[in-house]
């Protein structure tokens, strides 16, 4: 079904409501959100790269999402490169956000939550001048979010 989400993503205009219809259809019908072409970019790749941030918001809801948010392709770029390469401020806060969450979930390795954070992962020499600014405001603006939450959490504990 990788072929059937990529063509919806990428002969429909990204950002018309009938590419978002399409997908849904799509994923209703079993189309995986991480299957990977023969570059191993999934859907999710093709939705930032494109940035069309309602398409990256449902992929990220759907089954599968988790791995193709941390999925690299041969060139070694996840969906976040390619959404804040182009520019795309809302699609890389939604993945950017989906990472940070994904992280604190499941706890993966802090050395990883580390290296997000501080602004070392992910590859920022892969990315562009304004790819890597955007990923830098991004995760402080999520990280100051997430600072004043636990503050009104410490406050009320």
């Amino acid at each position: 079904m990788w072929p059937a989400l990529s063509e919806a993503l990428s002969r429909v205009d990204a950002f018309s409501e009938r590419a978002i219809e399409i997908i849904k259809l799509l994923l209703l019908n079993g189309a995986r959100v991480d299957a990977r072409d023969t570059k191993c970019a999934t859907p999710l790749h093709q939705a930032a790269f494109r940035g069309n941030a309602d398409a990256v918001d449902l992929l990220l809801k759907a089954e599968g999402s988790e791995v193709a948010l941390w999925a690299e392709t041969q060139g070694h770029y996840l969906p976040l490169h390619n959404a804040s390469d182009k520019g795309h401020d809302t699609a890389c806060r939604y993945l950017v956000d989906a990472m940070l969450w994904t992280l604190r979930e499941s706890h993966r390795s802090n050395d990883n939550a580390e290296r997000l954070t501080n602004g070392t992962w992910p590859h920022p020499t892969r990315m562009n001048a304004h790819g890597t600014a955007l990923l830098e405001r991004t995760v402080q603006e999520h990280c100051s979010m997430l600072a004043s939450i636990a503050t009104l959490d410490d406050e009320e504990g």
